[in-house]
């Protein structure tokens, strides 16, 4: 199943009765814009030990856009690297939804999905968002 949101967002509700909880082989989309590495890097390893990034079978990363951090290094890309360097599945950086400079990709959650990291990597929508 896909599903996810804002890191910011996803943190902040644990320890809530409304605490993110996904099932377990989940894609986990991951969106944030405007936090700088060192938020990230603490954001994702709230998530990291609560147990969250481990029931998933593969992370999706959006653009981060503004995430950088101001001198110019560390750029975003690589502490996502390094921060999922010991993820078992697959890991997507840069899909252009939520947060983004650019047009926006409107991704369902809920629906069934799956990582491609191949040659022409990207998510792959199993499951139609709605029945006929």
């Amino acid at each position: 199943m896909l599903i996810g949101g804002t890191m910011t967002q996803l943190a902040a509700s644990l320890g809530t009765p409304y605490a993110f909880d996904p099932p377990e082989r989940c894609v986990l989309f991951l969106d944030e814009v405007g936090e700088r590495p060192y938020r990230i890097d603490r954001l994702y390893t709230q998530l990291r030990l609560a147990g969250i990034i481990e029931r998933a079978s593969a992370l999706v990363f959006n653009e981060l856009p503004r995430c950088d951090e101001p001198s110019g290094t560390p750029v975003i890309r690589d502490v996502v690297g390094d921060l999922t360097r010991d993820f078992d599945g697959p890991v997507l950086f840069g899909l252009p939804s939520g947060h983004t400079t650019g047009a926006t990709l409107t991704i369902p959650f809920g629906v069934t999905a799956r990582v491609n990291t191949g040659s022409r990597p990207g998510l792959i929508i199993d499951e139609a968002a709605v029945q006929a």
